[in-house]
């Protein structure tokens, strides 16, 4: 009985992780996933999974946008950090739209060296 017990404990932790898996992308997130998924079930965790709004692909665009927006502005270090961040998140999106992402990530990589060496002339 025993066994049975922590086979059942085991299968809810495996099952537990391959759902919160699914909520990296989304709004609710990987651990909050997790434990929905631990205490009441994996189904109700992909329920969650499910009915929270994907955010990765919006996230990145923002920071290309406010990034343009601090470059246009003259604004050259909050631009490379912003683009930092961009840069962060095409990584992690990768995955999920190679074609675009890489696109994306080589024009910003592009932007990057062309903002240093921007900044390096006005030293």
């Amino acid at each position: 009985m025993e066994t049975l017990l922590l086979i059942a404990f085991v299968l809810n932790i495996i099952c537990s992780l391959i759902v919160a898996e699914m909520g990296k992308g989304r709004k609710v997130g990987y651990e909050v996933v997790f434990w929905i998924s631990f205490f009441l079930s994996s189904i109700v965790g992909i329920i969650v999974v499910l009915a929270s709004p994907k955010i990765s692909s919006a996230r990145y665009k923002v920071y290309l946008d406010e990034a343009e927006k601090a470059a246009s502005n003259g604004e050259t270090e909050k631009s490379i950090s912003l683009y930092g961040k961009y840069v962060r998140q095409m990584n992690n999106d990768y995955i999920n739209d190679k074609k675009n992402a890489e696109a994306m990530l080589a024009r910003t990589l592009k932007e990057i060296d062309k903002m240093n060496k921007e900044s390096y002339r006005k030293k």
